[in-house]
């Protein structure tokens, strides 16, 4: 794994040199990152890049997130007669709870205190530092998530794909379907860059199909067409005015500097 520092490139290590990292999330100078195996392997790096890692029944993991104290969060997708699990790592050990339904797609953190994750068939769960509750999306057709982010009023939205409406807003309650602010039909990847700004990769609502990226921050939104190479299965990720797209063949990743306004 390597890390974009001031002086460049740094290489982390796991301690395990079998384990196939492919996920990773960071806030600070912590990171973390796990497999996408059937036994999830996790890795915790400190501050110092010291290496801890972990292993917990996480199956299939494809959602992650680190809050800014230290915690970080896996999501492991059910599979067969495994339960899919929530890991959650407090900075020092990790734990895991079993959970009823798929919340191994996508997973967002306002503060230790307040977690979601989603997953296939409209699986929604939220933690409120107690225990995991179901706060399952009923849209017309299942959503199947790209990923969350966080308005300027502090609400909560969703977006995803093949349900009816890309977009969904939680107000307290549940969930209300809504169709900005991006004119998409689809979402296949979100990435949230901070309150009210978030990167999206999305299939245009009118026209030929067509999948283009967009930022979307403070009332603005701004958009550029997808390569080919990537097509409806590259993933975003953004900050500031720069996007880099990855997933192609090859691990090819795309670089994009949006005009900020």
């Amino acid at each position: 794994m390597l890390r974009r520092e001031e002086s460049g490139w740094a290489p982390y290590r796991s301690t395990d040199p079998n384990a196939s990292l492919g996920l990773l999330h960071g806030a600070g100078n912590e990171l973390v990152a796990t497999n996408f195996g059937y036994v999830g392997v996790g890795v915790h790096f400190a501050s110092d890049g010291t290496p801890v890692q972990f292993t917990a029944t996480t199956v299939d993991s494809r959602a992650a997130w680190m809050t800014s104290d230290g915690q970080a969060w896996v999501a492991g997708r059910k599979d067969g007669n495994w339960p899919a699990t929530m890991l959650h790592w407090n900075g020092t050990r990790s734990s895991s709870t079993s959970i009823s339904g798929d919340p191994g797609f996508a997973m967002f953190a306002t503060s230790p205190l307040d977690v979601w994750a989603a997953g296939t068939d409209g699986n929604v769960f939220r933690f409120d530092d107690t225990r995991w509750n179901d706060v399952s999306y009923q849209a017309e057709y299942a959503m199947v998530p790209a990923g969350f982010w966080r308005d300027a009023g502090g609400a909560i939205h969703l977006a995803g794909s093949n349900a009816h409406h890309p977009f969904a807003r939680w107000n307290g309650v549940s969930w209300d379907a809504t169709d900005a602010p991006a004119p998409v039909k689809y979402a296949s990847s979100l990435w949230p860059a901070g309150d009210d700004d978030f990167w999206l990769i999305g299939e245009v609502s009118q026209g030929p199909q067509q999948w283009r990226v967009y930022h979307v921050h403070g009332g603005h939104i701004e958009d550029a067409p997808m390569p080919d190479i990537y097509r409806w299965s590259g993933r975003v990720f953004g900050v500031g005015s720069d996007a880099w797209l990855y997933g192609g063949p090859g691990g090819l990743t795309f670089h994009r500097t949006f005009k900020t306004q």
